[in-house]
Order: C-alpha cells, then sequence, then structure tokens
C-alpha cells in the first residue's frame, strides 16, 4: 500500500461515553479524481469527499490493507495473490504467508453500482486497532472490474470493508458470513453492539474522520441523538426485494442479526423510513406513503428521483445547468461557502409513521459543492451538486440512497441489537457537546422502534436485484466525474 503508518493513529480514551472495550480507527480517504479521469477509536481519510477508507490487517501475521468502509454492504474483500496485477493493481493477500488462514469452498462473486469483484472465501484473523476477531469470512478476489485502480494517484483503496447486516450476504446465498462488527460484538470484544461514524466535512481531508466500534464519542456531536428505526426487508426466491415500510411495515423480523422469525422479513441495509425532502429556499415534499432512505457511506453523493431531484435545484440560489454527459447537475462554485441554504431530510420515527412524527436532518450547501475539473474546490472553475437523479428501472430499484454528501453532516450510530441509528449534527473540529441520554445504550428501544419524536438535527457549522441498464447507469455516472458507487446498488440483485 501506498499510505505510510503514521497516517493511522490508533488511540485508546477511557470515558462514560467510550468504554474501555470499544476501537476508535481514523478513517482514510483519498482525493477524488476530477473528469479528466469509548475506548478505542481508528481514524477515517477524507479523499476530498469521494470516498472514506479504514486500514485493517489481515491474517498472522497481519498483511495492511485500506479498505472502503462501506455501510451499503456486508462483505469485507482483498485482492489475493491469485489476481493479476491489471485487476489488483496494489497489494494482494499472501494466504501462504498467513498461519492463521482457511480455505473455503465457498465461491466468492459481488457485483456494485460500479464494479465487481469474484474469487473465493477463506478464514482469517482480521485486526483493527488492538482487537483481533478470529475466523473472519474474508472475500479473496482473483478477479475484480473497475473498483480498483480507479484513480491515477493519492491513497488508494484496496477492497471494501462491509457494515451491513448478516441478512444481506444470507439473501445473496452465502451463509453463516457475519460482518466484522457483529463477530466483534459476538465474540465479545466490544462492550455494546454498536458503531459509530464521524466522515467530517467535505472540504476536510486527509485522516480527519473516525468510526468507533463499541461506543459513542460525544465530542463529534452537538446536541442529543435522536433516533429511527431501520427497515427491513421482504426477500423471497424469484421476486424482488421490498422494504418492509410505509403500508407494508407490519412484516418484522424478530432479531438484529438478520434472521427472521415472521414472513421471509430480513436486516439487510441501514435503511430508513423517509418522510419527506425539502430546501430552506422554497421546496417541499411530503411522500404520501414512506420511503426507504438507504444510508450507504460507500457511495459518494446522494441519490433521490428525477422528479424530485429536478424540482429541488430549481429552488436552489445561483446558476444550476444539468449535465447530462456526466449526468449530474453544475453549480457555482462560490456555493461551497454558501451555509445558509440547506437540503433537508424528513426521517420517520417508526416504519408506519409519517411526517408528522418525524425529525429532519438538515445539510449545508457548503457540503453539497464539489469540484468537477480539480480536486479543491477552492481553485475549481466547474463544481457539481452532491444530490444526483436516480430513475428506476424495475419496481426493487433504490430511488434514495443518502451518500456521503449526505452523511457528512451527521454523527452517525448504528444499533446492532436494537435495529435503529441514531443522528445528531456532527461538530467539525471534534469540540463538541454531545448528549448520549441512557435510551442511546443497547438497552433502549425495542427492535424497530425509536425513542425520538419530532425535532431538526440541523448542522450549520461548516464552513468549508439492480437491473443491468441501471447499474450501467450509475456506472457511467460515477466513472465521468470520479465517483464511487457502492454498497445499496447489491440489494437489488437478489431476486
Amino acid at each position: 500500500m501506498h499510505i505510510g503508518t503514521s497516517i493511522l493513529l490508533v488511540t485508546t480514551v477511557a470515558s462514560a461515553v467510550l468504554a474501555q472495550d470499544t476501537i476508535r480507527v481514523p478513517l482514510l480517504s483519498r482525493p477524488r479524481e476530477h473528469a479528466s479521469t469509548l475506548g478505542k477509536r481508528e481514524a477515517l481519510y477524507n479523499a476530498n469527499g469521494r470516498e472514506y477508507m479504514i486500514q485493517v490487517g489481515i491474517g498472522s501475521p497481519a498483511q495492511t490493507f485500506n479498505l472502503t468502509l462501506d455501510t451499503g454492504s456486508s462483505d469485507l474483500w482483498v485482492p489475493s495473490t491469485s489476481c493479476p496485477k491489471a485487476s489488483c493493481p496494489y497489494a494482494r493477500f499472501d494466504t501462504k504467508a498467513s498461519s492463521t488462514f482457511t480455505q473455503s469452498t465457498v465461491k466468492f462473486d459481488i457485483q456494485y453500482g460500479q464494479g465487481s469483484a469474484k474469487g473465493m472465501y477463506g478464514y482469517d484473523t482480521v485486526t483493527i486497532g488492538d482487537k483481533t476477531v478470529s475466523s473472519q469470512m474474508i472475500g479473496l478476489a482473483n478477479d475484480t472490474k473497475d473498483i480498483l485502480g480507479q484513480v491515477a494517484s493519492g491513497v488508494q483503496a484496496n477492497g471494501i470493508f462491509g457494515l451491513g447486516y448478516p441478512g444481506l450476504n444470507a439473501a445473496r446465498g452465502v451463509k453463516n458470513d457475519n460482518p466484522f462488527v457483529f463477530n466483534l460484538w459476538q465474540q465479545q470484544l466490544i462492550s455494546q453492539p454498536v458503531f459509530s461514524i464521524f466522515l467530517n466535512s467535505v472540504h476536510a481531508t486527509g485522516p480527519t474522520g473516525e468510526i468507533t466500534f463499541g461506543g459513542i464519542d460525544a465530542t463529534k456531536f452537538n446536541g442529543e441523538l435522536q433516533y429511527v428505526p431501520v427497515v427491513s426487508y421482504n426477500v423471497q426466491s424469484n421476486k424482488p426485494v421490498s422494504p418492509n415500510v410505509g403500508n407494508t411495515a407490519a412484516s418484522t423480523p424478530g432479531s438484529s442479526s438478520g434472521n427472521t422469525t415472521t414472513s421471509n422479513a430480513l436486516y439487510l441495509y441501514w435503511t430508513v423510513p423517509g418522510a419527506g425532502i425539502s430546501t430552506s429556499t422554497g421546496y417541499s415534499t411530503t411522500f404520501k406513503t414512506l420511503q426507504p432512505f438507504v444510508l450507504d457511506t460507500g457511495t459518494t453523493l446522494t441519490y433521490m428521483p428525477k422528479t424530485v431531484v429536478t424540482k429541488l435545484v430549481a429552488t436552489l440560489p445561483g446558476k444550476v445547468v444539468y449535465d447530462a454527459f456526466n449526468m449530474v447537475y453544475t453549480v457555482d462554485c462560490s456555493q461551497s461557502t454558501n451555509t445558509a441554504t440547506t437540503v433537508n431530510f424528513q426521517l420517520g420515527t417508526s416504519a408506519a409513521s409519517g411526517a408528522a412524527s418525524a425529525i429532519q436532518i438538515s445539510v449545508p450547501m457548503a457540503e453539497l459543492v464539489m469540484p468537477l475539473d480539480t480536486d479543491d474546490v477552492n481553485t475549481a472553475k466547474q463544481c457539481m451538486f452532491a444530490i444526483a437523479p436516480m430513475t428506476a428501472t424495475s419496481a426493487s430499484s433504490p430511488t434514495y440512497i443518502l451518500g456521503e454528501s449526505t452523511l457528512r453532516s451527521v454523527y452517525q450510530v448504528y444499533d446492532l441489537q436494537n435495529n435503529r441509528v441514531g443522528l445528531a449534527p456532527a461538530s467539525p473540529n471534534g469540540n463538541g457537546n454531545g448528549v448520549v441520554a441512557s435510551s442511546s445504550t443497547s438497552s433502549g428501544a425495542p427492535a424497530g422502534e425509536s425513542t425520538s419524536s419530532g425535532s431538526t438535527i440541523s448542522n450549520q457549522q461548516h464552513t468549508g436485484a439492480q437491473s443491468a441498464a441501471t447499474r450501467a447507469a450509475l456506472a457511467d455516472m460515477a466513472s465521468s466525474v470520479g465517483l464511487l458507487v457502492l454498497g445499496a446498488a447489491s440489494l437489488f440483485l437478489l431476486s
């Protein structure tokens, strides 16, 4: 890999919020190519808003990889030495060099919104910080397409670190493949079944983000966490996957690990109930029935239906023009300092409730402006709006994916046991005054329910299976502007 170990600082913190058995990890992020091409935490590296990476050790002794952090998928995979350099241009995992590796006979094959990987599964130790999970199922790629080596320079991602539910792997036909964070909890390596993500501002590059396994860092957000439930999905053979939300919210799994007790309901993604969209400049729509909003750290932009985006951008300040070639809207780069204009997402506090009991995420315009012709918005002459239209090509296609461009403005707490997500305004300087209420612990609300009442999560501090046609459209869009589209797209390959 091309990353020095000095970039990743692992620290141990003991406090009322960060208990001893937690992992705090810095996130890596590499620069986005322009159009021409509670206890222990780990930093996330921010690559000018394109993607976030985490450093992971695999095997004994550990072989180090920088992996894309992806809440929209559930597999952990890396390139293997059987993958040719043309497909796997960076470090490759050598199974013969690990004393703890066990080969599996299960084939590994995964398709993302942009790119794919295939090979075989194996089992080995996986280490983050000072915690090591044993017998972690790992995809070992012997071939990849449009997913590695997509940028010319800077920090390079070399695989995917999936943080979705085990149910997603089960629905894909891969049995007993628990994502790393679920194994952390089941192997009693963390004190709480939660992980928390702080992505930081789009303008803050380098090792500026952070993920905490097993706890909540109150310095990374302001105010009190508000919780919304995770939406389950109805999964049946040879039928489209459908979310149990709004009119279909009655079907709910009975466990946090994706196993079902009723119907064919599974928790797959960190999907929450969407009640509506608005802007501070006059656009507003309230859905007749709740819509599934997928929270996806593996996708650069936020995607919504074309009809919604078209009306939304019409209310934005400055010149907004649709770029048909790149399939994004261009905006004035000067809007990168506009913190007054916001785009607001209303989230339901139950899978069946509407806007009356919704909480609201507010994202400043400044966080939604990304450069197109350079890696720095301050020197860019062309900029894009980080919310893009998506046209559904089937009844099961995703239409609302809240990617990094939205999630940067909120601190996110993913509760594995209670199937809910806690949200609060992110504190960009890491000096927040967050409140972790007693209901924020794993003994809070029952699965599928929320303890929150209507409120606004605003962040004004920042200054700075899918059809082949849909996958192709996403890939074309991503490659033309140097973006990443992972995670949620794979949901719709399950039929």
